[in-house]
């Protein structure tokens, strides 16, 4: 079957992390179908529009480029973006033929494509969301809200990845009978058992020494060091959503209990440099380390490499770093969101209410102490079962295959 992904964020030749989640959706149908994406991309400062073509995991990527300036304001970039539609589906088609069903992810302009295509040609659509923007109130506007539930409701079939993003959706008027979750997909090596850790910088523990013999004179004798426990956080530091700073004060609160463990703050984001000057204001140079960004496959060393992980946000759609730490076998402590809400229990890690530093703080000395007890292959093995790039691929083939069959009969 012939599945054509349009999506609205895409890793591209200016970002190569922008949409990486919604590329791994594509590289998971690619396992049981015949996938291409189409992506199309205004630039600044591009004065013709062009186009290429790469090939990733079995996914063919078919890029569109255009001018973002040029005459006519608003309306003359939508004309723009839909000449560079135009141009993409004319050179998809000729090369492939016409697919039999169109996956939209995130609903944008490429959605209007994709309603295009079922007017025109009638090959059906279904969607899947990520944004937060229906959860913070941000999905505004009387014209788009009606626009996106025109589009929703032709659609056949939506796909959120988490319940919670889904009731946000139909609380903003985004209504439709079938709604069913599929995940975000985890790269496989975070379920393999021992992988190689990372290389810890930053302080190391220190030396206790002890008082030498009388027969021994002076001298000091060195005592092996205790090792300090390793808390690992990723994120984008993006501080409204992340709160990283409370999570800086929590480990501020904990050090003036214990001194026997270190966080690794892992990423980057526009927040990096303020977040990485609070913890130096607060004193935290011997208990946090911060990374910078690294790898899909360096974040899996880091975990390997901790005890568990720490996160502290406000809000999330679908936590993809909490999925990626309970398939590396790392229980978790966390904020009680929703969409994190269902994917944890008691045999993953503790959660706590949110912007409540004060439990997060008995929750992190508790795990220090306890996060010995989780059973780490069965952490990975129910992780697995959710995200998998196996079974998210096998859900979107019973979900094209259904559609398709009945929309042939």
């Amino acid at each position: 079957m012939k599945v054509l992904f349009l999506p609205a964020w895409y890793p591209h030749r200016r970002d190569a992390m922008w949409g990486l989640f919604v590329r791994k959706h594509a590289q998971a149908a690619a396992r049981y179908e015949d996938v291409h994406v189409l992506y199309v991309q205004a630039e600044s400062g591009l004065r013709h529009r062009f186009c290429e073509e790469r090939t990733a995991a079995g996914v063919t990527e078919h890029y569109v480029y255009y001018p973002l300036d040029g005459p006519g304001g608003r309306a003359g970039r939508l004309w723009r973006c839909a000449r560079a539609y135009a141009v993409g589906f004319k050179r998809v088609f000729k090369q492939w033929g016409r697919p039999d069903i169109v996956h939209v992810q995130v609903l944008d302009k490429n959605a209007l494509a994709a309603l295009w295509l079922k007017i025109r040609y009638g090959i059906p659509y279904v969607v899947t969301e990520h944004w937060t923007r229906y959860m913070l109130g941000t999905f505004n506007g009387f014209g788009l809200r009606r626009l996106m539930a025109f589009v929703v409701k032709h659609a056949e079939a939506v796909m959120p990845v988490s319940e919670a993003l889904g009731a946000d959706m139909r609380r903003c008027g985004l209504a439709h009978p079938d709604y069913r979750v599929v995940r975000n997909v985890v790269d496989g090596f975070f379920f393999e058992d021992g992988a190689s850790a990372a290389p810890m910088t930053g302080p190391a523990p220190t030396t206790e020494t002890a008082p030498a013999s009388a027969a021994g004179g002076g001298r000091r004798a060195e005592t092996p060091a205790v090792p300090r426990k390793c808390i690992v956080h990723v994120c984008s530091f993006a501080e409204a959503q992340k709160n990283n700073f409370g999570l800086l004060r929590v480990l501020k609160a904990l050090s003036d209990r214990r001194d026997d463990f270190i966080c690794r703050m892992v990423g980057n984001g526009r927040d990096w440099e303020a977040t990485r000057a609070y913890a130096a204001a607060l004193g935290l140079q011997n208990h946090t380390v911060f990374t910078g960004e690294v790898s899909p496959a360096g974040v899996r060393a880091e975990l390997a490499a901790a005890d568990f992980s720490v996160f502290f946000s406000r809000y999330e759609t679908a936590s993809v770093v909490v999925a990626e730490s309970l398939s590396a076998g790392r229980p978790v402590v966390c904020t009680d969101i929703p969409a994190i809400a269902e994917i944890m229990d008691e045999h993953t890690g503790r959660m706590v209410p949110v912007e409540d530093e004060a439990a997060l703080t008995e929750a992190l000395d508790w795990m220090l102490d306890h996060g010995g007890m989780f059973d780490a292959p069965a952490m990975r093995q129910k992780a697995k079962a959710l995200f998998s790039a196996e079974t998210v691929g096998r859900q979107f083939a019973e979900i094209y295959r259904g559609i398709v069959a009945n929309d042939r009969l």
